[in-house]
């Protein structure tokens, strides 16, 4: 099992995107955000490809997705915490499932995260394939204005 680089992207779907930069990718068409910083109002958009997914015994593959956002550094009360054993980063994880009659999957997502406040965040994906019990991992760090 393995897994692409996550890309950061102002837009990212099916449709052709008017305007400059558009990069396109197994039928999605995305522009890149190379400067991987996002305002909070818009979301966060991700594409990435899923490779060697095990199909059943009817050709069919089956995965599940979870992302995960954690904040990077500390706060002053995480900080206060930490000098009495607490002050664990705080992370918001979701998780989607996905079928599919290839060994290689074309992932996107549009992630809301007006909620999380400003600030630089690690956005891990994972992906479990459901037939094997493969993992794999890809993390990108973004920026939230």
């Amino acid at each position: 099992l393995g897994i692409s680089s996550v890309v950061p992207a102002f837009s990212v779907g099916p449709d052709h995107p008017v305007g400059g930069g558009v990069s396109e990718r197994r039928g999605i068409y995305f522009i890149p955000n190379a400067s991987r910083k996002f305002r909070r109002n818009k979301p966060v958009h991700l594409y990435f490809e899923v490779y060697n997914l095990t199909p059943n015994e009817s050709g069919i593959t089956s995965y599940e997705i979870t992302y995960t956002i954690t904040q990077k550094g500390k706060t002053t009360f995480q900080k206060a915490l930490a000098l009495f054993g607490g002050g664990q980063k705080p992370s918001i994880s979701v998780s989607a499932a996905g079928l599919g009659e290839s060994s290689t999957a074309a992932e996107y997502v549009a992630l809301d995260l007006r909620k999380a406040g400003r600030g630089e965040f690690r956005l891990d994906v994972a992906v479990k394939d459901s037939h094997s019990a493969d993992k794999v991992e890809a993390s990108l760090d973004v920026e939230l204005e």
